[in-house]
């Protein structure tokens, strides 16, 4: 409770905490009491920090920590994660790509390696470009 009223710098979330205070003392004063009313005064101490306190801290918990902004923070970072995940295949498959018009063009040609303007391509190049192959246009687009 003292972690939200400072967070939010509010005074009625403050005037919480010395109640809360104030019935944690009183608990504490009272326990093992020999009469009555010491007894319920020391349980009315421990319902009012551990029940109310936790309905309290349930009530407040958005309003304190911004769920919503932790929510989107974690979508953020799934977000880059995936896009990480796809430069590192794509860098993999280019280099695989390489490997391949170095060894083997005419593998390479047949594959469609580094054509992206042909639609029947099934081979993951990585995005290489044939320069020598390619329209000018697919080479406009795959340079920027």
């Amino acid at each position: 409770m003292l972690y939200a009223a400072v967070r939010k710098r509010s005074l009625l979330q403050a005037l919480s905490v010395v109640v809360y205070t104030i019935a944690a003392g009183i608990a504490f004063a009272t326990a093992g009491g020999d009469t009555p009313v010491e007894e319920g005064l020391s349980s009315l101490g421990i319902v009012i920090n551990m029940l109310v306190g936790f309905g309290h801290a349930l009530a407040i918990r958005r309003w304190t920590f911004d769920i919503h902004s932790i929510g989107a923070v974690s979508r953020l970072i799934d977000r880059q994660r995936e896009a990480l995940d796809m430069h590192s295949e794509r860098k993999v498959a280019r280099a695989e790509a390489r490997k391949i018009v170095d060894r083997d063009p005419d593998l390479a040609r047949s594959l469609h390696i580094g054509r992206a303007d042909l639609p029947d391509r099934t081979f993951p190049d990585g995005g290489l470009v044939d320069v020598n192959s390619v329209p000018v246009n697919s080479l406009a687009e795959a340079l920027g």
